[in-house]
């Protein structure tokens, strides 16, 4: 092969390969700004569900729907004594369990806790990501908005038992 046969073939070699890193950053591109619309999907809702929650523990109400829908008044009637009891009372002990292996380590599981029950930690599961750890379990609720949030199901939460009954 002559020398300009050779530089012609490393030209086109090259151009191949500008063309390959390109679309790969596109992909990585598209990629981020899907994982970022999904957290912006999930910051809205959680946000969402903190004023509920807010508006509940600070003793205010939300519309009352008995008067739309009166075959729901034994339910609500049975949240109104849940609530009634002192919190203490009414706290769950709840265990977190991590499939590490399934992680791919997108953060919304400590992102959205609202008890921060959850932390980022330097390890690393086999596929390379970092892993979250469980740094407070007896703050945890049994809200579940990681066991929700976690696109990977590499996360969930179970009742041990109720506190107080």
């Amino acid at each position: 092969m002559s020398g300009e046969a050779l530089a012609h073939e490393i030209r086109r070699e090259h151009e191949r390969l500008a063309a390959l890193v390109q679309r790969l950053r596109e992909d990585v591109t598209a990629l981020w700004s899907s994982w970022a619309s999904a957290r912006d999907d999930r910051r809205t809702l959680l946000n969402h569900l903190r004023r509920h929650f807010a508006v509940e523990e600070d003793g205010g109400f939300i519309e009352d729907v008995r008067p739309r829908w009166p075959h729901a008044t034994p339910h609500v009637e049975m949240l109104r004594a849940e609530h009634e009891r002192p919190r203490a009372a009414r706290r769950l002990r709840s265990r977190v369990f991590l499939l590490t292996e399934r992680c791919k380590g997108c953060r919304f599981c400590v992102e959205f806790c609202p008890r921060q029950v959850l932390a980022m930690s330097d390890r690393f599961n086999s596929k390379g990501y970092h892993i979250p750890v469980v740094i407070a379990e007896e703050r945890c609720t049994d809200c579940k908005m990681c066991e929700l949030l976690c696109p990977e199901f590499a996360i969930y939460v179970v009742r041990l038992q109720e506190e107080g009954r």
